[in-house]
C-alpha cells in the first residue's frame, strides 16, 4: 500500500469509529438527556471523514481519479476543515452555557474566521496560491496554505485561552465545566497541528474520532450519573409519598414542620385537621376494599379543594393535615366546597362517607406557633367529630363507657383467636395474673391450666376439659354455632360458686381468623 491508500484507510477507520459513537449515541436509553449538538457535530465529523478518505484516495492516484477531481475533493476536504472547527467552536460555547458575556465576542470571532478561510479558499481558487493539483496528480502547497490552517487553529486557541483564564479565576465556581473543555479543545488542535506538518498522514480524522470518543465518555458518565441522581430523587420523593392516596405522608409532614418557623410568617396561613369518620366500622362491616374505597374517596376530594392552596398529608390510617394559605372569603369558600364534595360523593362499595375538620387560621392567634395551631386544629376536629356521632345517634364516648360497665359484670373477659393461638386479657382479676393460676402466652395453655387450677369443683373438671379443648370450639363455631355457654362450680372461699362461661365470635370472625371473646361470670 503506498501512502494515499494508507491515508486513506485511517480516514476510513476513523469514520467507522464516528459511526459507531454516533449509533451508541442515538441508541442510548437515556435519550431525554442526548446532547443535540453533539450528535449534529458527529454527523459532520463523519462526513469529514469521508472527504478525507476520498481525498487519500485521489492522492494514491487510482485509475479513476482526474485532475478535476481531485481539485474539487481538495476544496471540499480545506472547506470542511474551516467548517469542522467553525462547528467545534459553536458546540463549545453550547457546551459552555453559562458563559452569555462572552458569547457575542466569541461568535464575532467565529463568524470572522470562518470568513476569513472561505476567502483564502476564494482567492486560491484563483491563484493556487494555497495549494494545487499538478497534472502529475501530485498535491502541492504554497504561501497561503499555513495562514489556512492557522485561522483554523485560532478557534482552538481562543477557547483554550478563555478556558485557562476560567480555570486561573477565583470566581469560577465549576472548574470541572473547564477543564473538560480545555481537553477537549487541546486534542483537535494537536492533530490540527499534525496535519498541518504531514499533509499525507489523515491527523484530522484521527483528531475528530479520538476527541468524539472523549467527549462521548464523558457526556455518558455525566448522564449516568444525571440519571442516578434522578432515581435518587425519585426515591426520595417516592419515600415521602403515601402510595394508597398519592398525597404527602407523615415522614413528609415531619420534615416540613421541622423546616417550618415557629410561628407562620403568611397572615393567611391556615392548618386543617381532618378524620374519616366510622373508617373502623366500614372496615369491619363491609371489608377492607371498602374502607380503601372511603380513602381514596376522600384524598381524592381533599386535593379538589385544597390541593391549590397548598399541601396534604396523610398522617395515619384515617387521620389528614393540609396546610394552605387562604384569606377569609377563600377559606369559606373551601370549607363550603369540601362539605359539598365529601356530601355528593358515592362509591361502589359504600355509599356515603364523612370527614371531621378542624380549621385553625393564624388570624386567630397571630402569634401562634404551628403546633399550637396544630392542636387548635385537633381539637376542633374532635368536637366536630363528637357532633357527627351524636347526630348519628351515636355517642362513642358513652358506648365505651357503657362497655366498660358491661365488663364489670364479669370475672373474667378474654379476647381469643383460636387460629393463632394466641388472647389477649380484657379483664382479670389481678390474683390471676400469674403462671401459677394459669396465666401464659397461648390460649390453649390457658383453657387447660384453668381447668387443672383446683378452682373448678372436681366432678365438673372433665366438662370443662372438653367443652374448652381448642380443637372442640374450633369445630363447633366452624359449623355455625354463635354462642357456647359452660355451666359449672368455682371454689369460692370455703364454698363453691355456680359459674357461666360464655364464649361468643367477635366482629371479625371468620373460620380462616376465629377471633371469640371469652366470659367467666360468678352467679349470686
Amino acid at each position: 500500500m503506498n501512502k494515499g491508500q494508507i491515508y486513506a484507510a485511517v480516514a476510513l477507520v476513523s469514520l467507522f469509529q464516528l459511526l459507531l459513537i454516533l449509533n451508541r449515541t442515538v441508541r442510548t436509553k437515556y435519550k431525554e438527556n442526548i446532547d443535540s449538538g453533539f450528535t449534529k457535530l458527529l454527523n459532520f465529523f463523519a462526513a469529514f471523514c469521508c472527504v478525507d478518505c476520498l481525498w487519500g484516495l485521489c492522492n494514491s492516484k487510482m485509475p479513476f481519479v482526474s485532475k478535476g477531481f481531485f481539485t474539487v475533493v481538495t476544496y471540499g476536504y480545506h472547506l470542511l476543515c474551516g467548517l469542522s472547527a467553525f462547528l467545534w467552536f459553536g458546540y463549545m460555547m453550547y457546551y459552555m452555557k453559562k458563559m452569555k458575556r462572552a458569547k457575542i465576542v466569541f461568535n464575532l470571532a467565529r463568524y470572522t474566521l470562518i470568513s476569513i478561510q472561505i476567502g483564502m479558499i476564494i482567492v486560491n481558487l484563483f491563484t493556487g496560491y494555497g495549494f494545487y493539483i499538478d497534472a502529475n496528480l501530485e498535491y502541492n502547497t504554497g504561501v497561503l496554505r499555513t495562514p489556512m490552517f492557522i485561522a483554523q487553529f485560532l478557534y482552538y486557541i481562543v477557547i483554550i485561552m478563555y478556558t485557562v483564564y476560567r480555570l486561573l479565576s477565583r470566581k469560577t465556581i465549576d472548574k470541572d465545566l473547564y477543564k473538560n473543555v480545555l481537553l477537549f479543545s487541546i486534542v483537535p488542535l494537536f492533530f490540527g497541528i499534525g496535519q498541518l506538518l504531514f499533509y499525507d498522514v489523515a491527523m484530522y480524522s484521527m483528531g475528530f474520532m479520538l476527541s468524539a470518543f472523549i467527549i462521548y465518555a464523558y457526556n455518558l458518565t455525566e448522564i449516568r450519573e444525571k440519571h442516578l441522581t434522578n432515581i435518587a430523587e425519585e426515591s426520595e420523593k417516592n419515600a415521602k409519598i403515601d402510595i394508597q392516596t398519592e398525597l404527602f405522608n407523615r415522614r413528609a409532614y415531619e420534615d416540613d414542620i421541622a423546616e417550618y418557623p415557629d410561628v407562620p410568617t403568611e397572615a393567611d396561613y391556615v392548618y386543617i385537621s381532618m378524620d374519616l369518620n366510622s373508617l373502623k366500622d366500614i372496615n369491619d362491616k363491609y371489608g377492607h376494599d371498602a374502607g380503601d374505597e372511603y380513602i381514596k374517596a376522600a384524598a381524592a376530594c381533599m386535593k379538589q379543594c385544597f390541593g391549590s392552596y397548598g399541601r396534604l398529608y396523610r398522617v395515619g390510617g384515617a387521620e389528614f393535615v393540609a396546610q394552605i394559605f387562604a384569606n377569609e372569603s377563600q377559606l369559606e369558600k373551601i370549607k363550603k366546597d369540601f362539605e359539598e364534595t365529601t356530601a355528593l360523593w358515592s362509591g361502589k362499595l359504600i355509599q356515603e362517607g364523612y370527614v371531621s375538620c378542624g380549621y385553625a387560621p393564624k388570624r386567630e392567634m397571630p402569634q401562634a406557633t404551628v403546633l399550637q395551631l396544630a392542636k387548635m386544629a385537633d381539637e376542633r376536629m374532635y368536637r366536630a367529630k363528637e357532633e357527627f356521632y351524636s347526630r348519628k345517634g351515636f355517642d362513642r364516648r358513652r358506648q365505651v363507657d357503657s362497655f366498660f360497665v358491661m365488663c364489670s359484670l364479669y370475672k373474667t373477659v378474654l379476647k381469643i383467636n383460636l387460629t393463632r393461638d394466641i388472647y389477649d386479657v380484657i379483664i382479670m382479676d389481678e390474683a390471676e395474673r400469674s403462671k401459677n393460676e394459669g396465666l401464659s402466652k397461648s390460649i390453649s395453655s390457658w383453657l387447660k391450666c384453668y381447668a387443672e387450677s383446683g378452682q373448678v369443683a372436681e366432678e365438673d373438671t372433665a366438662l370443662l376439659y372438653e367443652k374448652t379443648d381448642p380443637e372442640y370450639l374450633r369445630t363447633y363455631f366452624r359449623n355455625g354455632e354463635n354462642k357456647l355457654v359452660i355451666r359449672y362450680h368455682m371454689k369460692n372461699e370455703d364454698n363453691y360458686s355456680d359459674c357461666i362461661m360464655e364464649i361468643v365470635p367477635g366482629k371479625e370472625y371468620s373460620n380462616e381468623n376465629q377471633v371469640l371473646f371469652l366470659y367467666i361470670k360468678v352467679l349470686e
